[in-house]
């Protein structure tokens, strides 16, 4: 997210997301910045820069980059148990 002003609100959510020692956030930790549609148009944003994951209504968590690559998984890894050979 780009952020043109110190003073803008996007600048102050990321800063208040840093501040946040647990990985989930609530929306209602945003709510003194601006106005609800306002807040939702940050967190929207933070969750296009993949830095949040919505989770539920209001409820988000802290995003991050796994360090194991997505190829290590395989597809019997993923199936049922009824359906392994």
């Amino acid at each position: 997210m780009r952020v043109k002003y110190l003073e803008s609100i996007e600048y102050q959510a990321i800063g208040r997301l840093k501040a946040i020692q647990g990985n989930v956030v609530l929306r209602k930790d945003f709510n003194d910045l601006g106005s609800y549609r306002q807040i939702s148009r940050v967190l929207k944003g933070l969750i296009a820069e993949k830095k949040l994951v919505k989770i539920g209504a209001g409820i988000y968590a802290k995003a991050y980059l796994s360090n194991t690559p997505t190829s290590l998984l395989s597809k019997t890894a993923l199936t049922p148990p009824s359906e392994k050979h």
